[in-house]
């Protein structure tokens, strides 16, 4: 399966000049799967104003024209780090672009508009297993020089149920909008298209991709077309709705297809639930170290049925694999000069580089605000053992009969570590 990649270093004004390009593109058509990999949103609509605040354009080194100069989407997952397609960073000549090459934008709906965040690569991590014949393991990671400030990130799929066949998916980006591609269209607003997933089983079959596409591909579309992805949109999201109606959820990554929107040729996407692994060993390194040692996966299964899920146990030092007698963390009574304060003990991890701790105050179940460092009683911590460490945080509400106070433990990743490498 000899298929092209997108022409990226030396074709930098892709839009304007597509008829030029599109000559490229169709001396390198033959039979059957050996066509053009599409950067590939046709027949979408255009997305809510910042209802997708964790895309990105990719765009070219020090571009000032983003219409002309975003060749490829991605998805912020981290403060530092953009999912995209691997494709995306190599030129025409099959040769892979330099950190120089490539800027990340954030914060546009249209590509003219004028707040945004431009920033520049540090590093480009292609998957290793990436096959650029096939188009197999098509993801990459961008390091960004320095983190996004203020965007909300897009989480990691953790469940590969959440995609199975059927599935109602989105896929998103800045993409040609014309199933014709003698005469693409592309628009200078962000749009979005729902397609629903479809297996491996039938996108494989003799009058689709004829057995070709690989556990690591994720198909979704109409077998009748009409919908789909397009040229500019590789590298893109493609999300589904996480657990229980939970937030969108990284499902896939806009890799290739076939034309675009045509009869039985849905578009294929890198299905990133099998990349999860990899993915979180760039962004939070120890959490990942922690799923392989206790042989579990996501942040928001709960394989014991205790209530408390992955994330939550590997907050407090707690295994995942057992129920939890829920003894961690305690509330209690603690006295400070002449009044007592509501308290809450838990046990800390030392190695918390990629963690944040957050002990919240409410006097009603319904308003909480964060305590401030000044809340924690340091003086109260104890060692528990090589890995863990316990420590007492009370409340800055004096308990004077008249008041209800309450408290909650809350964690999530910081983003402060970051890694070249796993």
């Amino acid at each position: 399966m000899n298929m092209m990649r997108d022409c990226l270093s030396n074709c930098f004004s892709l839009k304007a000049e597509w008829a030029k390009y599109f000559v490229l593109l169709l001396v390198g058509l033959v039979s059957t799967l050996e066509g053009q990999v599409d950067t590939r949103i046709v027949g979408g609509k255009e997305a809510v104003p910042g209802s997708r605040p964790w895309i990105t354009a990719l765009v070219f080194g020090g571009a000032t024209d983003f219409f002309n100069e975003q060749f490829c989407g991605g998805s912020l997952v981290h403060p530092y780090y953009v999912v995209t397609a691997a494709h995306c960073m190599f030129d025409d000549n099959d040769d892979l672009i330099t950190n120089s090459d490539v800027d990340v934008v954030l914060g546009l709906h249209r590509l003219d508009d004028s707040t945004f965040q431009q920033l520049q690569v540090a590093q480009i991590i292609l998957h290793p297993s990436y096959n650029d014949v096939t188009s197999d393991s098509d993801i990459a990671l961008l390091r960004l020089a320095s983190p996004a400030i203020g965007v909300e990130l897009l989480p990691i799929i953790d469940d590969p149920a959440l995609a199975d066949p059927g599935v109602m998916a989105t896929s998103i980006g800045w993409g040609n909008t014309s199933p014709d591609q003698d005469n693409p269209v592309f628009p200078v607003e962000l749009r979005e298209v729902s397609l629903p997933i479809v297996s491996l089983s039938v996108a494989n079959q003799s009058q689709s991709y004829n057995g070709e596409l690989t556990p690591n591909m994720l198909p979704a579309g109409f077998a009748e077309g009409g919908k789909d992805s397009c040229q500019g949109d590789s590298g893109g999201p493609l999300v589904v709705d996480g657990a229980f109606g939970a937030a969108p959820v990284l499902a896939g990554v806009v890799s290739f297809g076939i034309g675009c929107a045509d009869p039985d040729f849905y578009g294929i996407y890198t299905r990133v639930s099998e990349f999860r692994p990899w993915i979180k060993s760039f962004l939070t390194p120890l959490f990942a170290s922690w799923e392989i040692g206790h042989a579990v996966s996501g942040e928001n299964n709960d394989p014991d049925k205790d209530g408390l899920n992955n994330f939550i146990e590997y907050l407090l030092q707690s295994d995942p694999n057992i129920p939890s007698s829920k003894d961690n963390p305690t509330v209690g009574i603690v006295d400070s000069g002449e009044s007592q304060f509501a308290a809450i003990t838990f046990r800390l991890r030392k190695a918390r580089e990629e963690l944040s701790y957050i002990v919240q105050i409410s006097t009603n179940l319904k308003d909480w605000t964060d305590l401030d460092s000044g809340a924690f009683m340091v003086g109260a911590a104890e060692s528990i053992d090589t890995d863990t460490e316990q420590i007492t945080v009370r409340s800055n509400i004096p308990l004077d009969g008249n008041n209800a106070v309450f408290l909650r433990l809350k964690g999530k990743f910081s983003g402060n570590l970051v890694t070249a490498s796993p």
